[in-house]
Protein backbone atom coordinates (compact mmCIF):
# COMPACT_ATOMS: atom_id res chain seq x y z
CA UNK A 1 0.00 0.00 0.00
CA UNK A 2 0.81 3.56 -0.72
CA UNK A 3 -0.87 6.98 -0.22
CA UNK A 4 -0.52 9.26 -2.95
CA UNK A 5 -2.21 13.09 -0.91
CA UNK A 6 -4.64 14.80 -3.59
CA UNK A 7 -3.03 17.91 -3.71
CA UNK A 8 -4.59 21.81 -3.47
CA UNK A 9 -5.52 22.98 -6.57
CA UNK A 10 -6.00 19.73 -8.75
CA UNK A 11 -9.28 20.59 -9.16
CA UNK A 12 -12.31 18.76 -8.21
CA UNK A 13 -12.28 15.67 -6.34
CA UNK A 14 -11.68 12.42 -9.21
CA UNK A 15 -14.75 10.84 -9.44
CA UNK A 16 -13.44 7.56 -7.82
CA UNK A 17 -12.89 9.58 -4.99
CA UNK A 18 -15.86 10.86 -4.79
CA UNK A 19 -17.76 7.36 -5.61
CA UNK A 20 -16.32 5.74 -2.37
CA UNK A 21 -16.27 8.92 -0.42
CA UNK A 22 -20.22 9.07 -1.01
CA UNK A 23 -20.87 5.04 -0.70
CA UNK A 24 -18.87 4.76 2.28
CA UNK A 25 -20.37 7.11 4.72
CA UNK A 26 -23.86 8.22 5.37
CA UNK A 27 -24.90 11.54 4.76
CA UNK A 28 -24.18 12.57 8.96
CA UNK A 29 -20.79 11.43 8.56
CA UNK A 30 -19.71 12.96 5.57
CA UNK A 31 -19.07 16.32 4.35
CA UNK A 32 -20.80 17.59 0.90
CA UNK A 33 -17.98 17.18 -1.40
CA UNK A 34 -17.12 20.98 -2.27
CA UNK A 35 -16.18 21.43 1.23
CA UNK A 36 -13.38 18.77 0.76
CA UNK A 37 -12.20 20.27 -1.75
CA UNK A 38 -12.37 23.83 0.01
CA UNK A 39 -10.47 22.07 3.14
CA UNK A 40 -7.54 20.57 0.45
CA UNK A 41 -7.03 24.41 -0.71
CA UNK A 42 -7.61 26.11 2.35
CA UNK A 43 -6.98 23.93 5.73
CA UNK A 44 -2.89 23.42 6.39
CA UNK A 45 -3.84 20.83 8.65
CA UNK A 46 -6.12 18.70 6.91
CA UNK A 47 -4.94 15.96 4.70
CA UNK A 48 -7.31 13.69 2.05
CA UNK A 49 -5.05 10.63 0.86
CA UNK A 50 -6.00 8.27 -2.21
CA UNK A 51 -4.75 4.78 -0.94
CA UNK A 52 -2.71 2.37 -3.38
CA UNK A 53 -2.65 -1.31 -3.84
CA UNK A 54 -0.18 -2.57 -6.72
CA UNK A 55 -0.77 0.86 -8.43
CA UNK A 56 -4.56 0.85 -8.46
CA UNK A 57 -6.58 2.88 -6.79
CA UNK A 58 -7.67 0.55 -3.22
CA UNK A 59 -9.50 3.51 -1.00
CA UNK A 60 -9.15 7.45 0.32
CA UNK A 61 -8.11 8.36 3.91
CA UNK A 62 -8.37 11.91 5.09
CA UNK A 63 -6.88 13.23 8.28
CA UNK A 64 -6.21 16.18 10.57
CA UNK A 65 -3.03 16.88 12.24
CA UNK A 66 -2.60 18.42 15.12
CA UNK A 67 -0.17 19.61 17.66
CA UNK A 68 -0.41 16.75 20.03
CA UNK A 69 -2.46 14.27 18.01
CA UNK A 70 -3.49 13.13 14.42
CA UNK A 71 -7.53 12.84 14.01
CA UNK A 72 -8.74 10.50 10.98
CA UNK A 73 -11.56 11.89 9.71
CA UNK A 74 -12.83 9.40 6.79
CA UNK A 75 -11.18 6.35 6.07
CA UNK A 76 -12.52 3.77 3.36
CA UNK A 77 -11.34 0.97 1.36
CA UNK A 78 -13.06 0.86 -2.25
CA UNK A 79 -15.86 -1.71 -2.74
CA UNK A 80 -13.53 -3.39 -4.70
CA UNK A 81 -10.75 -4.16 -2.01
CA UNK A 82 -12.84 -4.75 1.02
CA UNK A 83 -12.42 -8.17 2.51
CA UNK A 84 -8.98 -8.73 1.48
CA UNK A 85 -6.76 -7.22 4.20
CA UNK A 86 -6.07 -4.29 2.11
CA UNK A 87 -7.68 -1.93 4.82
CA UNK A 88 -5.60 -3.47 7.92
CA UNK A 89 -2.35 -3.17 6.06
CA UNK A 90 -3.19 1.03 5.27
CA UNK A 91 -3.96 1.62 8.65
CA UNK A 92 -0.88 -0.15 10.03
CA UNK A 93 0.92 1.40 7.56
CA UNK A 94 -0.31 4.79 8.40
CA UNK A 95 -0.50 4.54 11.88
CA UNK A 96 3.35 3.31 11.82
CA UNK A 97 3.93 7.15 10.33
CA UNK A 98 1.53 9.19 11.69
CA UNK A 99 0.50 8.96 15.34
CA UNK A 100 -0.78 9.35 17.92
CA UNK A 101 -4.44 8.59 16.40
CA UNK A 102 -7.66 9.37 17.25
CA UNK A 103 -10.89 8.93 15.50
CA UNK A 104 -14.51 8.15 15.41
CA UNK A 105 -16.62 5.47 15.35
CA UNK A 106 -20.22 4.30 15.87
CA UNK A 107 -21.40 2.91 19.22
CA UNK A 108 -21.40 -0.94 19.66
CA UNK A 109 -25.16 -1.03 18.81
CA UNK A 110 -25.08 -3.91 16.22
CA UNK A 111 -23.07 -6.45 14.63
CA UNK A 112 -21.44 -4.30 12.04
CA UNK A 113 -20.25 -1.46 14.57
CA UNK A 114 -18.88 -4.03 17.10
CA UNK A 115 -17.04 -5.18 13.64
CA UNK A 116 -15.63 -1.53 12.75
CA UNK A 117 -14.77 -0.87 16.42
CA UNK A 118 -12.98 -4.78 16.58
CA UNK A 119 -11.38 -4.17 13.40
CA UNK A 120 -10.01 -0.96 15.16
CA UNK A 121 -8.75 -2.55 18.05
CA UNK A 122 -7.16 -5.70 16.52
CA UNK A 123 -4.72 -2.70 14.96
CA UNK A 124 -4.48 -1.58 17.96
CA UNK A 125 -6.57 1.19 19.11
CA UNK A 126 -8.17 1.49 22.12
CA UNK A 127 -12.30 2.04 22.74
CA UNK A 128 -12.62 5.36 25.08
CA UNK A 129 -15.98 4.60 27.28
CA UNK A 130 -17.06 8.39 27.81
CA UNK A 131 -19.81 9.85 26.13
CA UNK A 132 -19.13 11.69 22.72
CA UNK A 133 -21.69 13.81 20.39
CA UNK A 134 -20.00 14.41 16.38
CA UNK A 135 -21.35 18.03 16.00
CA UNK A 136 -23.20 17.90 12.67
CA UNK A 137 -21.83 18.70 9.10
CA UNK A 138 -24.82 20.50 8.25
CA UNK A 139 -26.71 23.43 10.06
CA UNK A 140 -29.88 21.91 11.16
CA UNK A 141 -28.69 18.24 11.32
CA UNK A 142 -28.66 16.60 14.90
CA UNK A 143 -25.67 15.78 17.11
CA UNK A 144 -24.52 11.99 16.16
CA UNK A 145 -23.58 9.91 19.41
CA UNK A 146 -20.35 8.40 18.26
CA UNK A 147 -17.58 7.02 20.34
CA UNK A 148 -13.75 7.97 20.28
CA UNK A 149 -10.76 5.64 19.63
CA UNK A 150 -6.96 6.14 20.08
CA UNK A 151 -3.86 4.41 18.50
CA UNK A 152 -0.39 5.50 19.85
CA UNK A 153 1.65 7.20 22.97
CA UNK A 154 -2.24 9.19 23.71
CA UNK A 155 -4.34 8.89 26.79
CA UNK A 156 -7.39 9.41 25.30
CA UNK A 157 -9.81 9.48 28.98
CA UNK A 158 -7.10 11.96 30.48
CA UNK A 159 -7.20 14.15 27.64
CA UNK A 160 -10.91 13.68 26.67
CA UNK A 161 -11.79 17.28 27.24
CA UNK A 162 -8.59 19.15 25.42
CA UNK A 163 -9.25 16.37 22.01
CA UNK A 164 -12.85 16.61 22.27
CA UNK A 165 -12.74 20.69 22.06
CA UNK A 166 -9.92 20.27 19.44
CA UNK A 167 -12.09 18.51 17.13
CA UNK A 168 -15.26 20.52 17.59
CA UNK A 169 -13.37 24.35 16.92
CA UNK A 170 -10.92 23.22 13.91
CA UNK A 171 -12.60 20.01 12.26
CA UNK A 172 -16.75 21.09 13.17
CA UNK A 173 -16.34 24.70 13.61
CA UNK A 174 -17.94 24.67 16.36
CA UNK A 175 -18.01 25.65 20.14
CA UNK A 176 -18.36 23.01 22.86
CA UNK A 177 -21.83 21.59 22.71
Amino acid sequence: MNFRPIKAGAGPLPDYIRQTYMEAFPPAERRDLHLVSELIEQEPRFTLEEIRHEDRYAGLLSYWQFDTFAYIEHFAIDASGRNQGWGATALEQFAAHVHPLVLETEPPHDALSLRRIRFYQRAGFTLCPLPYLQPPYRKGDAWLPLCLMSYGDIDLGQNFDAIRRTLYQYVYGVAEN
